[in-house]
């Protein structure tokens, strides 16, 4: 595949682009969301198991509308595919990011992706480490729309996670899943 996808560029510059591409990966922050639009019983017992947690709903343009600071950030949907069918684009460092194996197409993930490469006055230093993670300006109250608890979360969670919004002064919605309660015959 990687013939088809460089065909033009000379061969003894595939090595650089490969690691070029390699080193990306080490400079590249992301956040992941779920863009389905219903709940998934399986990203709950995913991401919280059988027991208490919660879930922030926002909305593509809340998202959008709370990053801040001065950092660039690209929010887009992945998508899935078949590695041994299909290529994945790579005229931008971002592409390779918003590509995942079609096995976990069920998470209908949207990302926001920052790169932030080490760069000196002549230019990007690869000998510069990369920190562990970057921090991004985040508007929390225009962000969150609502807080959903996870189907099987106590009574006692509801109440602990409603009064840490309130004393943070965040008037939000606590919602417990839909998918919690017994099931309608």
């Amino acid at each position: 595949f990687r013939a088809q996808l460089y065909a033009g560029i000379p061969p003894e510059t595939w090595p650089q682009i490969t690691e070029m591409r390699r080193h990306a990966r080490a400079c590249t922050y992301i956040n992941c969301w779920t863009a389905s639009p219903t709940e998934s019983i399986a990203m709950w017992r995913l991401y919280v198991g059988d027991g208490n947690g919660l879930a922030i709903e926002s909305s593509y343009e809340r998202l959008v509308g709370a990053l801040g600071g001065d950092e660039i950030v690209h929010v887009g949907v992945v998508k899935y595919a078949n590695w041994r069918r299909r290529i994945i684009p790579e005229d931008n460092t971002f592409r390779p990011f918003l590509y995942k194996r079609a096995g976990f197409e069920y998470e209908r993930e949207l990302r926001a992706v920052v790169q932030k490469f080490p760069t000196t006055e002549h230019g990007i230093d690869w000998s510069i480490p990369s920190p562990a993670g970057l921090g991004i300006p985040v508007d929390v109250r225009g962000l969150v729309a609502r807080v959903r608890l996870s189907p099987v979360a106590e009574l006692w969670y509801h109440e602990v996670v409603t009064s840490v919004l309130a004393k943070y002064g965040c008037d939000l919605e606590v919602t417990q899943s839909d998918l919690a309660g017994e099931p309608v015959y």
